[in-house]
């Protein structure tokens, strides 16, 4: 669904885009940008349960994050206004009227994303196999 996200003056990405597929991985260096492709999708599924607003009157230095769709979105450009590096506050879609866009919106509440925590990962090996077994439970279910 989503098929860019460009970045202006947003923590370390000063002027970037990224182009992403159906799966993606993001791996690299510390400091790359990896962490804020991934809280910029995150804060794009909880803005666009607010109310859209116009990035016109904001200050031009002030950091946006634009994100691209594919078909049959591809015609919708979302951007994110940002106070600071912690504070998206701003979402405007173009064409702002566009019929497409509640569709969209209703999307975002399907974006999963799942990080791999080494820490966690580096106690289990250190602790030993008998503390790497994951226990499996069987899912709740309840009676209507």
């Amino acid at each position: 669904m989503i098929a860019s996200v460009g970045f202006r003056n947003y923590q370390a990405l000063r002027s970037t885009r990224v182009d992403l597929g159906p799966f993606n991985l993001v791996i690299g260096p510390n400091g790359s940008g990896k962490t804020s492709l991934i809280e910029a999708i995150l804060r794009l599924c909880d803005l666009a349960e607010q109310p859209l607003h116009s990035l016109a009157s904001a200050p031009d230095e002030r950091q946006r994050i634009e994100f691209g769709f594919r078909p049959p979105y591809d015609g919708i450009v979302v951007r994110l206004g940002c106070r600071d590096d912690l504070a998206c506050d701003v979402i405007e879609i173009s064409p702002a009227d566009d019929a497409g866009w509640p569709a969209l919106r209703a999307a975002f509440a399907r974006i999963r994303s799942y990080a791999l925590d080494h820490g966690a990962m580096a106690a289990a090996i250190i602790a030993g196999p008998a503390a790497a077994e994951i226990q499996v439970r069987p899912p709740a279910t309840s009676v209507l």
